[in-house]
This record gives C-alpha cells, sequence and structure tokens, in this order.
C-alpha cells in the first residue's frame, strides 16, 4: 500500500501547478530584439559615407558634371546601412547619426570632387590654382535643395525600413 500510496498524487493538478515555478512565455529567436552596438553603426554609417563621396567624386571628375542627385543618393545609402545595422531597432539616435554621416559624405564628395578636378586643370594649365580658386565658390543655391533631400533620405528611410522588417 505504501507504494500505491507514492503513485498516487496527494494534491489536485491545479494546485500542482500552483507548487511548480511560473511559465515564461516562449519567445521566438527572431521577435527577441538584440541590443545594437552604437560603434558599429558609427563605423558602418561612415563607411557607406565614403563610399558615396567617393562615387560622387569619380562620377564628377570623369564625367566633367557634378550631378546633385548623388547627394540624396549618399543620404539614402547611409540612412539603408544604419536602418540595417540597427535592425528593428531604429531609434531617433540612430537617425541622427545617419543624417550627421550622411550630410559628411554629402561634403566630402563634394569637397573631394573639387579637388580631382581643380588638380586635373593644374596639370592641364601647369599652374597652382588654389590659391585662385575656393571650395566656397563651387556652392551654387540648388545645393541646398539636394542637402536638404540628403538630410531627409537619411533621416526617414532608417525608420521605413526597421518598420517593414
Amino acid at each position: 500500500m505504501d507504494n500505491q500510496a507514492e503513485l498516487e498524487p496527494s494534491a489536485s493538478p491545479v494546485q500542482m501547478q500552483s507548487q511548480q515555478q511560473p511559465i515564461e512565455p516562449v519567445i521566438d529567436q527572431q521577435q527577441q530584439i538584440e541590443p545594437v552596438s552604437l560603434g558599429k553603426i558609427i563605423i558602418g554609417a561612415l563607411v557607406s559615407a565614403a563610399a558615396g563621396a567617393i562615387v560622387w567624386a569619380l562620377i564628377a571628375y570623369y564625367g566633367d558634371y557634378e550631378l546633385g542627385i548623388l547627394a540624396s543618393g549618399i543620404g539614402a545609402l547611409v540612412g539603408i546601412t544604419v536602418a540595417y545595422l540597427a535592425k528593428k531597432n531604429v531609434e531617433q539616435q540612430h537617425q541622427t547619426i545617419a543624417v550627421i554621416f550622411g550630410l559628411l559624405g554629402v561634403i566630402a564628395g563634394k569637397y573631394l570632387s573639387f579637388y580631382l578636378i581643380v588638380k586635373k586643370a593644374e596639370n592641364e594649365l601647369g599652374q597652382d590654382l588654389f590659391g585662385y580658386v575656393k571650395f566656397t565658390d563651387t556652392f551654387q543655391a540648388i545645393d541646398i535643395l539636394w542637402i536638404v533631400l540628403a538630410a531627409a533620405a537619411a533621416w526617414s528611410i532608417p525608420k521605413k525600413y526597421a518598420e517593414r522588417q
């Protein structure tokens, strides 16, 4: 009889469940949100801004024409990079990083194209032009539009990208 008493539960199933530890919900690994390294996002934004700046400068140098729309392309590229690295954790600080590096990429692209074109002209003319031509001389009113569009792309794309995933 003692064996039978050990086999039969002395408490009801409801009482047994309340004595057990609480059941934790099962979370799918895709639903788990991992913390995102801010340094990783900054480095990614820097690399994409530099890549965009180089592409812009090379197009301006070899095409002998500056395409302002590439400024918004740089902003979009940086925004996509930040969104990809932040995954679904896009916050305002990530958007701010995207805007800052997007604008730095635009300025770097514009300066690099200015530098390459002036160096090309110096080689053709055989004289130093940096005393006569200034970087600020290359800015026009339309550049404000491209800079605003680059900032808007860099700001809005990370949030939209995160909402899509």
